[in-house]
């Protein structure tokens, strides 16, 4: 069983806290043992989520089951697994800093990262919700300097 993007997180980042498991194989052992969940709607879904069969819905700020929000709780709770989703907005500064980013990951990126012709220019363009002329800004770059553009698109 792998996540939505069909893979296993822990093969590539870890969290700083001992408590935020990210490993799809630990869960899967966890949730063949009795264990609580929080919001209590999914008390007996996780096999369904960890084959992506549980639908949720969006809607601002999060994504929903059945009209819950699978926000994180305000109070300190008891159950052995949290389900939380987001998107956007927020402050995921304080998340991305408690990432620890595995070892094969380091060095895939810096095996990608040596076989760029250097000098280079990497932008990323934002043209989901935001929309912006991407074709233009693609063309003054690569025109305005003699190093090679990469550019990295987020559209949906």
């Amino acid at each position: 069983m792998k996540s939505v993007y069909q893979v296993n997180f822990s093969d590539y980042i870890n969290f700083s806290y001992n408590n935020v498991i990210c490993d799809t194989n630990e869960i899967i052992n966890i949730c063949n043992i009795n264990y609580t969940i929080y919001p209590e709607i999914l008390k007996y879904k996780m096999k369904e989520i960890l084959n992506n069969k549980c639908v949720f819905t969006f809607s601002m700020p999060a994504y929903n089951y059945e009209g819950v929000i699978l926000d994180l709780p305000n109070e300190k709770r008891k159950e052995d697994i949290i389900i939380f989703s987001r998107c956007g907005g927020g402050n995921g500064y304080e998340l991305f800093k408690e990432l620890k980013i595995n070892l094969n990951l380091k060095n895939e990126c810096k095996a990608r990262y040596n076989l760029l012709i250097k000098p280079y220019l990497s932008i990323q363009i934002r043209n989901t919700d935001y929309k912006c002329d991407y074709e233009t800004l693609y063309i003054v770059f690569k025109i305005s300097n003699e190093t090679k553009v990469f550019l990295k698109f987020r559209i949906l």
